[in-house]
């Protein structure tokens, strides 16, 4: 059967992908038409998300709308010219029965997608087809969508997320076995999988804060400006829990939330609800965490020798001076204590330290002391043992309690999933994609760290949920609580 005009609604994913290559086909191939639509909502999300949303996310949505318009038309055009068929495009915004029926009178088919009631979001307009032939009378032509997200989607937020492949690349490595999947619809995968798994991210993140003791550091992700076209700084802030070396009953587990900002606020924020002793390094914006006035009350802090090890390295590295090579090889008799008792339980931990670590650190004091006095405090090693000394009372905390590393080198870890996703991938589509990433981040990073398979993992849980799994139930979704081989349902 062939036809003149065809019309073919078009909703910016891949999955319409299909559906034009479909109607195409039914197009006389000297005087075939075919016409798409893509139709905008007056509002991109329900009005009752949109008031819950944090500033700027409606915006972003908006700009996110407009960019899968953008993709849709692009896509549409090559299908259309491989196909040698003339092509029109048609962007409206408003309800879309109504848009699609007004363009639809002088059709000869209409083609429109087909969900399930099971899975909505693979189409959201299960009426379409009907609204249509009431309102144009006007033959329907209904493509089934493909299941691409349940065969591909949780391989692409391992690799993403895991594997630290960026969605462009995958996109190629898909393209090179003949599948077509632009990376806009790999990013709204993405986002939607990221979505369903907030309860789970939300339920792992209170669960770390029931903590005795976390280690919070940020690092910084490029993330896309929209509107500007250019990339601004954002944050990603890490909350991380790891008792292995002190044989703690916990799990461990990491947290990353995305901030606008360096702003002390934010780990505040993050650390919400706890109480206990935070593991982090010298920057200013951790004070406020020890305040009195911080709601719940002050938070212990204990600082990192690492980082007073890495200022005296850096002097020794540049100009050998005796004085850093000194303090160097003092750093390195507490580390080798440390060595020894890791693994051991807190209570052993705390009295090897008393015993054997605390004369060393008095003595690393009285020593700072001396070169303090020797040193210029404008030269280069002055500032270094400068930092030492104003973080020295935090950097004592590890000798009270066997719970407390001497560093933070356990949540600096957890960074490096972030900043080789972030080399990778460049920059984030925009802040909600900034969140996206570090909810689907947290919770595949919490899996590797319990020696769990992310992507068994995913698909179980993605299951689960889309099964209806109970909120209140939630927490047994979490990465250690998985069981290879357990039912979904």
């Amino acid at each position: 059967m062939e036809l003149r005009n065809i019309l073919v609604h078009v909703d910016g994913s891949e999955r319409a992908g299909e559906r034009i290559r479909i109607a195409a086909e039914f197009a006389r191939p000297d005087d075939g038409h075919l016409t798409g639509v893509f139709v905008t909502p007056d509002q991109p999300i329900p009005t009752w998300m949109a008031a819950g949303m944090p500033v700027g996310a409606l915006e972003a949505a908006v700009e996110r709308v407009r960019g899968e318009g953008d993709a849709a038309r692009q896509r549409f055009q090559e299908i259309a010219d491989r196909a040698g068929v003339h092509a029109e495009w048609r962007m409206a915004a408003g309800p879309v029965s109504r848009i699609t029926a007004l363009h639809a009178r002088y059709a000869d088919l209409v083609a429109v997608g087909k969900g399930s009631a099971a899975e909505p979001d693979r189409y959201p307009y299960p009426d379409l087809a009907a609204d249509l032939t009431m309102s144009c009378g006007r033959p329907v032509l209904v493509v089934p969508n493909s299941g691409r997200f349940d065969r591909v989607g949780k391989d692409v937020l391992v690799s993403k997320f895991s594997d630290h492949l960026p969605l462009y690349r995958l996109s190629q490595i898909f393209a090179r076995s003949g599948i077509e999947l632009h990376r806009s619809t790999l990013a709204e995968w993405v986002g939607k999988a990221s979505f369903h798994l907030g309860p789970v991210f939300d339920c792992l993140k209170a669960e770390l804060k029931t903590s005795s003791t976390l280690g919070l550091d940020e690092t910084t992700v490029r993330v896309l400006d929209p509107g500007r076209g250019k990339t601004k700084t954002g944050y990603m802030w890490t909350m991380a829990r790891d008792e292995r070396s002190w044989s703690g009953a916990d799990p461990p587990g990491v947290i990353y939330e995305y901030a606008p900002s360096r702003s002390g606020k934010h780990g505040e924020t993050l650390l919400e609800g706890f109480q206990g002793t935070v593991q982090v390094d010298g920057y200013a914006g951790h004070n406020r965490l020890a305040r009195s006035t911080r709601p719940g009350g002050a938070l212990t802090l204990a600082a990192c020798w690492i980082h007073a090890r890495r200022g005296l390295k850096e002097v020794f590295d540049s100009n050998g001076s005796p004085i850093a090579k000194a303090g160097l090889e003092r750093i390195a008799q507490l580390y080798k204590i440390e060595d020894r008792i890791r693994g051991e339980k807190p209570a052993t931990r705390q009295f090897v330290r008393w015993t054997e670590s605390a004369p060393l650190v008095n003595a690393f004091g009285v020593w700072l002391d001396e070169q303090r006095s020797r040193v210029s405090p404008r030269s280069r090693l002055g500032e270094k043992l400068t930092y030492i000394a104003n973080q020295w009372d935090r950097m004592l905390v590890f000798l009270y309690d066997g719970r407390v590393e001497m560093d933070s080198n356990f949540v600096e870890n957890r960074i490096r999933p972030v900043k080789l996703t972030a080399k990778n991938a460049l920059f984030a589509g925009h802040d909600e994609g900034a969140r996206s990433w570090g909810r689907a981040g947290s919770l595949i990073e919490t899996c590797k760290m319990n020696g769990v398979e992310p992507y068994a993992w995913l698909k179980n849980t993605l299951e689960k949920i889309a099964a209806g799994h109970p909120l209140s139930k939630i927490h047994e979704l979490l990465p250690w609580n998985f069981e290879p081989g357990a039912n979904p349902t």
